[in-house]
C-alpha cells in the first residue's frame, strides 16, 4: 500500500513542467509498477510513469524533461528524479546532455532494425523448438481464444486491446516453451518498442495483423517449420509495411 506521504507526492506529480509547459498526468493514467519498499520507492514510481509515457509517445522525441522542475513539482529532492533519469538513460529512453538537459530521444531506425532482426530470429527458434518438444500440443485452444478476442477487437478498432492481445499472443509462445528469459532479453529495445507502438496506432488494416497471427498458429498446428519461418518473417515485416504506407505519421518521431 502507498503511504499517505507518497500519495501526496504522487498527486503533485500530476503537474510536471516540461519545456516551460505544464504536462498534466491525469488520474486515469496508470502507474505501471508495483511499489517497492525503502528509499527507491519514489524513484521507481517516477521511472515507471515516465517510461510508460515515453514508450507510448505521450512524451515525444525531442521533448525536454526538467529534473529540477520535476523535483520541485513533487516537493522532493533531485536524488530520486536523478535515479529515475539514470535508469531511463540506461534503457535508451532518455538522453542526458550535461549542462544542457534531458531529452526524449528520437527513434533510431537502424537500431530498431537490429533489434527487429534479433527478435525475429529468436522467436522462430523458440517456437520451432517448442514444436519439436511438443510444448504447444495441449495449448492450441488457448492460442485460438487469443485470436478470437483479437478478431473482435479488430472489428471494433479497439487499438488498446489489440495491442494487449498482440503482446499476449507472442508472450504465450515463450511462456509455454519455457523460454520467458529469451522474451525478456529480446524485447527491451526502446527504439523497436516505440516503432511497434507507432505501427499499431497507424495500421489501417488490423485484420491483416490477426491473419498473420493465424498463419503462425496454423504452422504450429501443422508442425511445419518452413511455413512457420515464413509466417513469422511476414508478421515482423508488418511494422515496416505500415511505416511505408504511413510515413508522414512516422517521420516526426524518427531520425
Amino acid at each position: 500500500m502507498i503511504s499517505p506521504n507518497l500519495g501526496a507526492l504522487l498527486f503533485r506529480f500530476s503537474f510536471v513542467i516540461i519545456e516551460n509547459e505544464t504536462k498534466i498526468f491525469t488520474e486515469s493514467d496508470e502507474i505501471m509498477t508495483t511499489p517497492t519498499t525503502g528509499g527507491n520507492n519514489l524513484s521507481n514510481q517516477i521511472y515507471s510513469e515516465l517510461r510508460h509515457k515515453i514508450l507510448h509517445l505521450e512524451l515525444t522525441p525531442g521533448q525536454k524533461i526538467s529534473e529540477m522542475q520535476l523535483s520541485q513539482s513533487m516537493n522532493c529532492s533531485r536524488i530520486p528524479v536523478r535515479d529515475a533519469f539514470r535508469k531511463l538513460n540506461l534503457e535508451g529512453l532518455l538522453e542526458i546532455r550535461p549542462q544542457i538537459g534531458s531529452f526524449v530521444p528520437y527513434i533510431d531506425l537502424e537500431q530498431s532494425k537490429h533489434s527487429h532482426y534479433i527478435r525475429e530470429c529468436l522467436e522462430f527458434m523458440v517456437i520451432r523448438d517448442g514444436i519439436r518438444q511438443h510444448r504447444y500440443d495441449s495449448h492450441i485452444a488457448e492460442f485460438e481464444e487469443i485470436l478470437f478476442q483479437q478478431r473482435q477487437a479488430a472489428d471494433t478498432h479497439n487499438l488498446q486491446l489489440i495491442g494487449q492481445l498482440d503482446i499476449r499472443f507472442h508472450d504465450a509462445f515463450y511462456e509455454t516453451a519455457g523460454k520467458i528469459f529469451v522474451n525478456e532479453a529480446s524485447s527491451s529495445n526502446a527504439d523497436y518498442l516505440r516503432l511497434r507502438f507507432l505501427s499499431l496506432e497507424n495500421d489501417t488494416n488490423l485484420p491483416r495483423l490477426v491473419l498473420q497471427h493465424q498463419r503462425v498458429l496454423d504452422a504450429v498446428i501443422a508442425r511445419d517449420e518452413s511455413a512457420l519461418e515464413t509466417a513469422i518473417h511476414k508478421h515482423f515485416e508488418n511494422i515496416y509495411h505500415v511505416m511505408e504506407e504511413k510515413w508522414p505519421c512516422f517521420a516526426p518521431y524518427v531520425k
